[in-house]
């Protein structure tokens, strides 16, 4: 093993080892005494960093070098848990849950766009989507099968119906009280009555 040390403070510094040439280990060293575990790169090239006292080190981030995705961690040593996982295209995934059961519950894009979703690990689906411009979609339905029921806009809401990318628009409810229904296929559907506040 090979080991570089680079001085923190005057009695503190960090010690660089190589494990059989493939992984890269750092911890604090006082004096001769080794101290907390610091970083660890494995061959792959990933980073984990930790925190914490020796012996008691948790790790709160990875980084992994083939994407650049970083994730985040929360929890105390053997109990640490994925909270926010940052990617290159500046996507954000914020996760809630115990360790090895983090489910996603938002996923915000550089672009201002939230998604937001709900269920088990694995099985999370998207229940809401809210927009730059304030509009906000909710959705219904099981993981890869939801389908828009309802757009909440500026001047009103609209109601859908059908299946997964066939949603059709059948009613649509406007601030100042007026209600328009419609029937049809998705594309082609056509106005059939109209309801006035005043009658």
């Amino acid at each position: 093993a090979r080991f570089d040390a680079i001085a923190l403070t005057p009695c503190m510094v960090a010690e660089k080892g190589k494990v059989g040439g493939r992984s890269e280990f750092w911890h604090l060293r006082r004096g001769e005494e080794s101290g907390a575990k610091l970083r660890f790169r494995g061959k792959t090239g990933d980073m984990l960093h930790f925190e914490g006292a020796r012996g008691a080190e948790r790790r709160v981030r990875a980084v992994r070098a083939a994407d650049g995705e970083v994730e985040h961690y929360e929890g105390e040593q053997g109990a640490e848990r994925c909270v926010r996982a940052e990617f290159a295209n500046g996507m954000v995934q914020h996760y809630e849950g115990e360790g090895d059961a983090e489910r996603m519950v938002r996923a915000e894009f550089a672009d201002g766009m939230v998604l937001y979703y709900e269920g088990e690990r694995g099985a999370e689906r998207r229940v809401r989507a809210e927009y730059p411009d304030g509009e906000e979609w909710y959705y219904e339905g099981e993981r890869d099968a939801e389908r828009l029921v309802r757009k909440e806009l500026a001047d009103g809401v609209v109601h859908y119906e059908g299946e997964q990318d066939a949603e059709r628009m059948v009613r649509a409810e406007f601030a100042d009280g007026m209600v328009l229904y419609y029937e049809g296929e998705r594309g082609v559907e056509r106005r059939v009555r109209a309801e006035y506040p005043d009658g």
